[in-house]
């Protein structure tokens, strides 16, 4: 499950994991109570949830909205790419300078590289890879919820 809508989203900004636009939106609070009504039918043994403030606020959202609790847990490893230089901008206001590194990340498929304070696409990749062996290991049995 992907977080609910941020205020960034909304507005087609970059967020980094810290940016007050990486709140959830109204919208997204909505999203997330319609999600829960789903969830109500079918409740997973466990929720792995990313350390992000907007993952962790969509599984309280979640929460607030189920009957049951939730067996939760957090962990570093769900979290996505940092593009930290470009926070809070949209795609089309990213000076030449920053234009070229993003796409050159993007277009090149260069998955190691990072901007400044940033994360790679390798090292989303390694921490995918993490996540996995541990569901492999203590929940391959098991509903699993992932918000990320």
């Amino acid at each position: 499950m992907r977080h609910g809508k941020t205020i960034g989203t909304e507005c087609q900004e970059f967020m980094s994991d810290t940016s007050p636009n990486s709140e959830l939106s109204t919208t997204g609070i909505m999203e997330i109570k319609n999600i829960s009504k789903l969830i109500e039918n079918d409740y997973p043994d466990i929720v792995l949830v990313s350390t992000l403030n907007r993952t962790k606020q969509t599984y309280t959202e979640l929460q607030k909205n189920l009957s049951n609790k939730l067996l939760v847990e957090f962990s570093e490893n769900m979290r996505g790419i940092n593009n930290s230089v470009w926070e809070g901008k949209t795609f089309e206001m990213l000076d030449e300078n920053n234009l070229i590194v993003f796409l050159k990340r993007e277009c090149e498929h260069n998955v190691f590289f990072k901007t400044e304070n940033g994360d790679s696409w390798a090292d989303v990749i390694f921490r995918c890879a993490k996540i996995l062996k541990k569901l492999n290991k203590f929940y391959y049995d098991k509903k699993v919820l992932l918000i990320s």
